[in-house]
């Protein structure tokens, strides 16, 4: 009999949970209960006034196959009634589908984009509301319309967007399921058995979010409560914000690669979150009341599936135990379970870390001010406790230093009682780094500026490595399994999906850890190798040659490359025991001497760098005061405008401009732009705005857009790459005051080598007053940019010399030296594949660089993500106050056919990277993050991804597809939560010398540390 992994049996069981099926095929017994306590009046209400519902549509689709295609759609003209009473699910989903949009069978498309608004009232379903590809869902934001589902209720959820058919196929591409979006909204599972139910399946990609929801569920029932407000079960995301979750079993059942999600409230969950797998996720700002556990992410605790979990800000109360984790000295794979905790309040639980078998890693009933288990690479000098804001004061009752127990990352020798009373589970290595001495003031740029006309300061040279090398499709791990008998329809298919079952005994991808493939690998040419290529023969295993000064070399677990477990259980969640004994602690010294440093800086300080397996407390990194409201990160949310009427939205096409994707509306803009007031919102109806020359977005305005449309540069003022221009700026230099933006796209229309798509220069006039929301710069693979599959094909069969047509864009986003920014849920995005010609297949487009931040702060970029860009994806230079929480990142796919010297050549006035210590391709391959001379950089959370060599896999079966992955040069950092695919080296210095190699730190699919710290 086939032995299924955890996180098989956790996810089969959701799917039988979810679809209503057979009680005793999960062993759930429904329960009854009143919900008359937190019922909704059901009688029909009018509408709000919500602009949304009121503003005049004009939008349309320049590409579209049909001129009166309609994007807006209001379900109650489609004959919902939203009454309580009358069955609304045709009508719903007659609005969301209608007019030939992209359903099943349709990969993608962007030229069929719907609005679907839901004005006040209570709207019944019996089955599942389908969100098709390129929608918005969205409820009146001063009166939440509530979707509830019926008690006869049959689906997976109440709102789809990747439906699964009968042989467990999904509509969509799991982790290409992009654009979408739903906010404003109460969904109601109440009247549905408890022992059914979730309020979304939300199984997505990059450019989504949920905002503004609340999920209403049964409260209680013990085991036989299946209920859950949203259910994720693959994907490559993402973004959710200011979600509520009131009842069910879990709050959230999430399985992705990365996700960043902040506000989150959870009230009488069983509990709150079950992570079934991640590479990476950072939440923040959670509170979790009055459920018996926060967050479960010990599944699978022989061989886990979770990678690392970040927590900020958080607090806990009345709920017993916070955290569960099957986190050990001996723990497989030895990256994995990598949990941060920063701030995090758990003076509401008895026990704040729990092991899955119950007992108590970490007390509750204090506040945690830095707590990391994992792999970490710290100096051994100290740094300051946590930097409070002027309106907070010290709490010496919430200071970590009344936690017990000295920081983990400084023990050095063996650990006994006497210097360890907090018990931390710490197995040390320290290595000697030499450091680059650095300006006194970091942020002070070390060369001239560059010249008059390009718009930036000064440069540093760059000298990477010669280490060995590359992604979001990795190997293929599979269980045989015997087909399984009384399952029907859907379930049985999902069996053989995950387990190989109803055919044969054919092996299948897993699902969990790994994402969907595209194409099989033995699908993908072999180019013939060139001067260009890596070697073909794989990477000796690490040497320990040159370690002395221990008896014991640093004790790491044996890393098993199957990211999951068979013979494998769910978890237990454990009953808190604070009495029970934590694990005994162990260590081990090495000294390992890297010899000089031949950077940009002077070489003359050297710097203890510890390497340690550790559970513990930290040293507190402080956060500067501008980073910080009330002594945690600041955030803020998008607007919604609630109190805005309709005519105070001005309709850029009622004031001129067109938005054809013909016409040159760059004049019509800058007018409507220079003439907007204060109390005015710029209003983009959808469409395609072409810009010829740069768009001057002053300060003190606000702008939206009716479900992306896109402001496309073109023509020859773009095309000089020595002189780049800003397409979109964002203020003028020394500007001060406030910035809103929301629901753009920034793109080129053909090629653009001289563009910056957008430049941020104004600086906030209060705190995070100069922000963007859900605003994403795409490059190619949609139609009318004239970068597609039809004229940027790739080309691996070949030695690659790029076209000229497809050279795309100097840089995506630059963000200034004296500018302030608050950025969230953007995706800077070169296409790698097709999004709307019927092959979707991928494409050459070249941009040079992704992000570039020079900016003194402060900076906060919440759930961004800068992919397949020529010279580096993340580079911050010359800035301070920075603070990133998660970044994702690929390589991309094309290299090293042309390397990261081709087609735009590095520049030393950018402080581009030169790669002039790389002696092999696999080394020539884009930075997915590059920090310079740069202080106070926090990140938290970062999935930096390689996973083609020239559209080949082969490298992911040596995880060599690239050598390095981030240079840290003469700067002050904190990486919380570093995940790496197929990168030899995750981190190095500016001399090109490895700091952390990825294979000691092998996780579920990545590579992951805990902590990457450099103090000078």
């Amino acid at each position: 009999m086939a032995k299924f992994q955890g996180s098989i049996v956790m996810l089969v069981a959701h799917f039988l949970l979810l679809l209503g099926l057979s009680a005793s095929l999960v062993n759930a017994i429904p329960v009854a209960s009143s919900t008359s306590d937190l019922d909704v009046s059901v009688s029909k209400r009018a509408g709000s006034g919500y602009w949304v519902g009121d503003i005049k549509r004009q939008g349309t689709v320049p590409f579209a196959k049909s001129a009166d295609y309609k994007i807006f759609r209001n379900v109650k003209d489609f004959g919902a009634k939203g009454d309580g009473s009358t069955d609304d699910t045709v009508a719903i989903n007659e609005a969301i589908s209608s007019g030939g949009r992209c359903g099943k069978g349709c990969d993608s498309s962007t030229i069929t984009p719907a609005l679907v608004y839901f004005p006040p009232g209570t709207y019944v379903v019996s089955k599942p509301i389908i969100q098709y590809y390129y929608t918005q869902i969205v409820g009146d934001a001063v009166d939440l319309p509530v979707i509830k589902a019926a008690a006869s209720f049959t689906g997976m959820a109440v709102i789809d967007s990747d439906p699964y058919e009968d042989d467990g196929a999904s509509w969509y591409t799991n982790q290409n399921n992009f654009f979408r979006a739903i906010r404003n909204l109460v969904i109601d599972l109440r009247g549905m058995p408890s022992s059914a139910g979730a309020g979304i399946h939300w199984q997505v990609g990059q450019a989504t979010s949920l905002q503004n929801i609340r999920f209403e569920m049964i409260k209680g029932g013990g085991s036989a409560n299946k209920q859950q407000g949203i259910f994720m079960d693959n994907g490559s995301g993402g973004f959710m914000s200011d979600l509520t979750f009131n009842g069910g079993n879990y709050g959230m059942f999430l399985g992705n690669q990365q996700f960043t999600t902040r506000n989150l409230v959870f009230n009488g969950c069983q509990t709150a979150i079950f992570m079934n797998w991640n590479w990476a996720w950072t939440f923040k700002s959670l509170s979790i009341n009055d459920c018996q556990v926060g967050l479960n992410m010990s599944n699978s605790p022989s061989n886990q599936t979770v990678g690392s979990v970040m927590m900020l800000d958080s607090k806990f109360k009345n709920t017993p135990t916070g955290i569960v984790t099957a986190w050990t000295q001996k723990s497989i794979p030895v990256g994995g379970g990598t949990l941060v905790l920063d701030n995090v309040d758990f003076s509401g639980s008895q026990v704040a870390v729990a092991g899955h078998t119950g007992n108590t890693i970490l007390a509750g009933g204090t506040v945690v001010e830095s707590w990391v288990q994992g792999n970490t690479h710290s100096p051994s000098t100290g740094v300051q406790k946590r930097a409070l804001s002027a309106e907070t004061t010290s709490n010496d009752n919430n200071d970590v230093s009344n936690n017990k127990g000295p920081e983990a990352s400084h023990i050095d020798g063996p650990v006994t009682a006497a210097n360890n009373s907090a018990e931390t589970v710490t197995i040390v290595q320290t290595v000697v780094e030499t450091v680059t001495a650095c300006p006194n003031n970091p942020s002070v740029g070390t060369l001239a500026p560059r010249p008059v006309g390009s718009s930036s300061a000064s440069s540093i040279p760059f000298f990477p490595s010669d280490a060995g090398s590359g992604d979001r499709i990795g190997p293929i791990t599979s269980l045989p399994g015997p087909a399984a008998s009384g399952v029907p329809g859907i379930v049985n298919g999902l069996l053989s999906l995950l387990t190989g079952v109803a055919g044969g005994s054919g092996a299948v991808p897993l699902p969990t850890g790994l994402p969907p493939i595209a194409s099989p690998v033995s699908d993908l040419p072999s180019p013939e190798p060139t001067e260009s290529s890596p070697a073909d023969e794989p990477l000796e295993p690490e040497s320990t040659a040159g370690i002395s000064g221990a008896s014991q070399a640093m004790s790491i677990p044996e890393y098993s490359s199957n990211p999951v477990a068979t013979n494998q259980a769910s978890p237990t969640v454990p009953v808190p025991d604070a009495s029970q004994p934590t694990a005994t602690p162990s260590s081990s010294n090495v000294v390992i001497s890297q010899g000089t440093n031949s950077g940009s800086c002077k070489q003359d300080k050297a710097q203890v760098l510890t390497a340690a397996r550790t559970q513990g407390n930290m040293k507190v990194s402080a956060k500067p005061s501008d980073l910080l409201v009330g002594g945690a990160v600041f955030e803020r949310s998008k607007p919604l405008y609630e109190s805005v009427p309709a005519s105070s939205f001005v309709s850029v096409k009622s004031a001129g401009a067109k938005g054809d994707g013909v016409t040159d509306d760059t004049a019509a803009l800058q007018k409507i732009l220079d003439s907007a007031t204060s109390d005015q919102i710029v209003y983009f109806d959808h469409g395609a705005y072409v810009i010829t020359s740069t768009l001057n977005v002053p300060k003190n305005i606000k702008m939206t857009g009716e479900i992306w449309p896109m402001i496309m540069a073109h023509g020859p003022n773009f095309q000089d790459e020595q002189n780049p221009i800003p397409a979109v700026q964002i203020g003028q230099k020394g500007d001060v005051g406030s910035v809103e933006m929301s629901d753009l796209i920034i793109t080129t229309k053909g090629a653009a080598p001289g563009a910056i798509l957008m430049e941020w220069n104004v600086a906030a006039a209060s705190q995070g007053s100069t922000g963007m929301w859900d605003v994403h710069i795409r490059i190619g693979g949609a139609a009318g940019t004239g970068l597609q599959s039809d004229t940027c094909p790739k080309t691996p069969q070949a030695q690659t010399t790029p076209k000229p047509e497809c050279i795309a864009a100097f840089m995506l986003l630059h963000i200034t030296e004296k500018a302030s920014a608050y950025i969230e849920n953007a995706w800077m995005w070169t296409a790698d594949h097709e999004l709307d010609l019927p092959d979707f297949s991928q494409i050459n487009v070249y941009t040079g660089r992704g992000v570039l931040v020079e900016s003194q702060g402060p900076v906060w970029l919440w759930g961004t993500a800068s992919e397949h860009h020529q010279l580096y994806n993340y580079q911050v230079t010359n800035a301070a106050n920075v603070f990133m929480g998660l970044i994702q990142t690929e390589t991309p796919y094309y290299q090293s056919n042309p390397t990261s010297l081709v087609p735009f050549t590095p520049q030393k006035s950018w402080n581009d990277p030169d790669f002039s210590n790389c002696t092999t391709a696999s080394c020539k391959k884009s930075w997915g993050l590059r920090v310079v001379n740069t202080s106070d950089l926090f990140i938290y959370g970062a999935g930096l991804y390689s996973f083609f060599e020239n559209y080949a896999q082969s490298c992911l079966n040596t995880e060599d597809c690239q050598e390095n992955m981030v240079e840290i040069d003469c700067s002050k950092v904190h990486i919380y939560g570093l995940n790496t695919k197929a990168a030899v080296n995750m981190v190095t210095s500016s001399s090109g010398q490895g700091l952390v190699q990825q294979q000691p730190n092998r996780s579920n699919f990545c590579s992951t540390i805990g902590l990457f710290e450099q103090t000078d």
